[in-house]
């Protein structure tokens, strides 16, 4: 009988096809030294094993922590507070008061062309 592996406690889901998710994911992934995150295409098994179906309507950035689910800014300032540095106290910045810039942004997020940069294999889950 095949045992099934547990998911890390920490996970930003991002949309493989925004070149401005993928931008901010390898500098996330850059300042985390410590390794801390893991990384998931929203499309992915992880993210449909994981979520409910209505946070695939959102069209936002979601971050898995033990459990719970934030959304948008609110999930990247919440990845931020797992940085080493100046940033773990970025971190507490309340997302909702940036969510309506988040939102203005993610209205051409897609526009923005991909890095081409290879996201950290050894983090990333299918």
């Amino acid at each position: 009988m095949e045992t099934k592996k547990p998911y890390p406690p920490l996970i930003l889901f991002f949309d493989e096809t925004c070149g401005l998710c993928e931008t901010a994911l390898l500098w996330i992934a850059r300042k985390d030294t410590e390794k801390r995150l893991y990384f998931a295409p929203l499309s992915g098994v992880t993210a449909k094993s994981l979520l409910q179906a209505k946070y695939f309507e959102l069209d936002a950035a979601l971050f898995f922590e033990k459990g719970n689910i934030f959304v948008g800014a609110a999930a990247l300032f919440r990845a931020l507070r797992h940085l080493p540095g100046i940033w773990r106290y970025i971190g507490y910045f309340p997302g909702w008061v940036l969510m309506p810039l988040y939102r203005v942004v993610a209205s051409f997020r897609k526009k923005v062309p991909f890095s081409r940069k290879e996201i950290p294999q050894e983090r990333l889950l299918p």
